[in-house]
């Protein structure tokens, strides 16, 4: 199986983190969409954000999700709007699309801690987006309960789970 594996969820949900070990576990590259795009930029995402604004910023993540959806064996981590879009949904769709599900209250406190999150600071907007965004993530083909579980827990779910839908379609 050498599609790309997607990683998404909700900002704070360890996607990156997790996307380094499963990259590593698996021998793949790894690319960070968000990191990407700051590299490519010049500039953090809250200066893209402010300077530009987000439809900026969604169609830069977009063109290079169309760029990455072109190659193999990546593994991705997604910003949390990226699922957004139906054109990414539809790349993603391509690939494994994997979904961190983790509890609202841990995200919340997560993001609350840096100020690199432009649209976390304002809790009411970071709730709705949260509620807004959460049956998108949820029509990922591999739903992984983080729970407040370390990276290594996630990444050993997904490879597991994924050898097991792997073994499920070869039968």
């Amino acid at each position: 199986m050498n599609k790309n594996i997607y990683l998404t969820g909700f900002m704070g949900t360890g996607k990156s983190t997790v996307g380094h070990l499963l990259a590593k576990k698996l021998g793949r590259k790894f690319i960070d969409t968000d990191q990407a795009i700051v590299k490519e930029q010049g500039m953090q995402i809250a200066e893209i954000f402010s300077q530009e604004g987000e439809d900026y910023f969604r169609t830069l993540e977009s063109d290079l999700i169309a760029k990455l959806g072109k190659q193999n064996s990546l593994i991705v981590s997604l910003g949390g709007g990226a699922v957004m879009d139906p054109k990414n949904q539809a790349i993603i769709k391509q690939g494994l699309w994997v979904f961190i599900l983790t509890p609202f209250e841990l995200l919340q406190e997560r993001a609350l801690e840096t100020k690199k999150r432009p649209l976390a600071q304002d809790t009411e907007k970071f709730a709705e987006l949260y509620k807004q965004r959460l049956p998108v993530y949820q029509k990922a083909e591999l739903i992984v309960d983080a729970g407040s579980e370390p990276a290594d827990f996630v990444c050993q779910e997904i490879i597991k789970k994924r050898i097991l839908a792997h073994e499920k379609t070869s039968n």
